[in-house]
């Protein structure tokens, strides 16, 4: 076995790389995950189960940085240091509180439909893993000029933020792909049928049998 690490940029914790067998026997009747020609689906239900925990960190990094820059304004403010925080400052600061917190509960929804193996399942991480990281990386972008040349600094949390999504535009899926799929899965049939919102009390059979 011949194992290649490939160091990611920006992103701590996290592991790439490529591993090759040579001359490795393989049986497949008790070395593979799932039957014989089952593997596409052996995917995709485990990207459906992580790809919005890939999106929860991207916007838990986020939720971080707009903490972290309001704490930072709100001080400013209350020593004097800044006489008030602009309008254009309070509108980013508004907007992208709730554009992290529509795409955390976009992500949440499809936690639980992944965890229920629901049918959309697999479309929702797709499309939900390309919109929540690119929320995440426009609203660090738009919030780290509030708190001035700090916020661009090597060492600082909001550097290191940027540098962490930056790898997750890429990490588990490029995505230009993850939308183009997502457009596609929309023409199909499949792809037409009526999303079933998630209710309390609703059991995963009848919310099955109405998608």
């Amino acid at each position: 076995m011949e194992r290649e690490v490939r160091e990611p940029f920006g992103l701590g914790g996290w592991s790439w790389g490529s591993l090759r067998l040579h001359e490795v026997p393989v049986d497949p009747a008790a070395d593979l995950v799932g039957q014989a020609g089952d593997g596409l689906r052996v995917f995709r239900r485990h990207f459906a189960r992580f790809r919005p925990l890939v999106t929860a960190t991207a916007l838990g990094t986020a939720a971080g940085v707009h903490t972290l820059v309001t704490g930072a304004l709100a001080a400013k403010t209350r020593v004097g240091l800044l006489p008030r925080v602009r309008d254009n400052a309070l509108v980013v600061l508004g907007r992208t509180h709730a554009e992290i917190t529509a795409a955390l509960l976009g992500t949440l929804t499809t936690s639980r439909l992944a965890a229920e193996s629901h049918p959309h399942a697999d479309f929702a991480a797709r499309v939900g893993k390309a919109c929540g990281v690119d929320t995440a990386v426009r609203a660090v972008a738009d919030l780290a000029p509030l708190i001035g040349a700090a916020g661009f600094q090597r060492a600082h949390p909001i550097a290191k933020a940027r540098a962490d999504l930056t790898g997750l535009l890429y990490a588990d899926g490029i995505h230009d792909s993850l939308y183009r799929s997502g457009g596609a899965t929309l023409l199909t049939e499949t792809g037409r049928a009526e999303v079933v919102p998630i209710r309390p009390g609703t059991t995963a059979t009848d919310r099955h049998q109405a998608a």
